[in-house]
């Protein structure tokens, strides 16, 4: 799959998008009585993609959207496919008011893994 991030329906939302891969893992730091750190990881670590995206202004209205409705998007780098939620609303910035582009970076967190 080309570079972009789609609808869980394959509609093209944007080609315009810089991609990061991280793992978030939920984690209780404790110090023990001797002072040494404890840390309990819960559950696995979860595959977010960081996205920085420009989309017109249907673009913005669908990424809102999937947010809103907790739809799923897949992204792309080019090499590796991820599908995922929006973890949380954009915070939108108008880059060119003449084109009405806007540019918001988003947190994709994975329940498939890249393919």
């Amino acid at each position: 799959m080309p570079v972009g991030i789609w609808t869980i329906d394959n509609d093209l939302i944007t080609r315009y998008v810089n991609t990061l891969r991280r793992f978030d893992a939920r984690q209780l730091w404790h110090t023990t009585l001797d002072g040494l750190p404890h840390v309990e990881t819960i559950g696995n670590a979860t595959e977010v993609i960081d996205v920085e995206l420009w989309v017109d202004k249907k673009g913005k209205e669908i990424i809102d959207r999937c947010q809103a409705r907790g739809e799923p998007v897949n992204v792309s780098d080019g090499t590796d496919t991820w599908v995922g939620l929006i973890a949380e609303a954009p915070s939108w910035e108008k880059t060119s008011k003449l084109k009405g582009i806007f540019a918001a970076k988003i947190s994709v967190r994975c329940f498939q893994p890249a393919v």
